[in-house]
């Protein structure tokens, strides 16, 4: 189980054969759809950029899908073609 401080040779995709520390960060989906939040990740010495993450960290990033999944499941779908449709959206975003 790796800790926050541990150290380990990288290829860093920056700096090439390197070192790095396991620090708690935020990062970032590769297709930006969202981010998880603390966890923890390899951290590049030389350039500061996360190189890995250890498997300890995937429940983490399992959990955080699972929110993004629940939160665009549960997306209100207005109907703006119809008057009840473009009401509803409107009180839905308080605008009168």
């Amino acid at each position: 189980m790796k800790k926050e401080g541990d150290k380990r040779q990288v290829i860093c995709h920056n700096c090439g054969k390197s070192e790095a520390t396991y620090l708690l960060r935020n990062v970032d989906f590769s297709d930006k759809s969202g981010t998880v939040k603390n966890i923890l990740s390899a951290v590049c010495d030389k350039c500061n950029e996360v190189v890995s993450i250890p498997a300890q960290s995937t429940p983490a990033i399992k959990a955080t899908l699972d929110r993004m999944n629940k939160e665009a499941a549960s997306m209100e779908i207005f109907d703006l073609n119809t008057k009840e449709g473009r009401e509803r959206f409107l009180k839905s975003y308080g605008i009168k």
